[in-house]
């Protein structure tokens, strides 16, 4: 028997589906780890707090016992876009499955947000100056203050004379090693 180590492919690397039974539509996914991806997946359907609307109304309407999670295909990390974008394709998950994307390797490509959440995004950039949509309190300004104050990364450091000699032949050592190959 072969281990894990002595090949090149994960056995739990590959290509999924979520089948909801009642009505044998599915989701198709990829993943390193297939078994942990299932999870999260689980984790935030329970939670009614899913990113693919799609399947997390029919997720609320059909119940946990209707899905089953299915491994499709193991294969090796690099081939993981290729082989989704197949399944995807092949049995049109977007039309008549829970995929939102036509396209394994950028799943926003072709999809545009609405006029609500541009507005959402846009109030929330306002008056940050990072455009990060993050604002810092005062007190964490403070705190970040303190904690870069004094010695950073070596600037106006005083070496000792020992360091200062060592780092010296340490630099004469590189220089002429550089200069007997160049």
């Amino acid at each position: 028997m072969v281990e894990y180590g002595e090949c090149c492919v994960n056995p739990d690397c590959g290509i999924y589906i979520l089948r909801n039974l009642a009505t044998n539509r599915i989701y198709v996914g990829s993943s390193k780890e297939m078994q942990r991806r299932w999870g999260h997946h689980l984790r935030a359907l329970r939670r009614g707090a899913h990113k693919n609307g799609k399947l997390q109304n029919s997720f609320n309407k059909h119940g946990e016992a209707a899905w089953r999670f299915e491994s499709l295909l193991v294969c090796a990390e690099s081939d993981l876009q290729f082989y989704e974008q197949l399944v995807i394709d092949g049995w049109g998950t977007v039309e008549n499955g829970y995929n939102l994307s036509r396209y394994a390797d950028a799943p926003k490509r072709g999809r545009s947000s609405s006029k609500e959440t541009r507005r959402k995004t846009s109030q929330s950039m306002m008056g940050n100056q990072n455009g990060a949509g993050h604002t810092v309190s005062e007190a964490h300004k403070e705190i970040l203050k303190k904690a870069l104050r004094g010695n950073q990364h070596g600037k106006g450091r005083v070496w000792t004379k020992e360091m200062r000699e060592s780092m010296s032949k340490v630099q004469k050592l590189r220089y002429q090693r550089e200069g007997a190959t160049a």
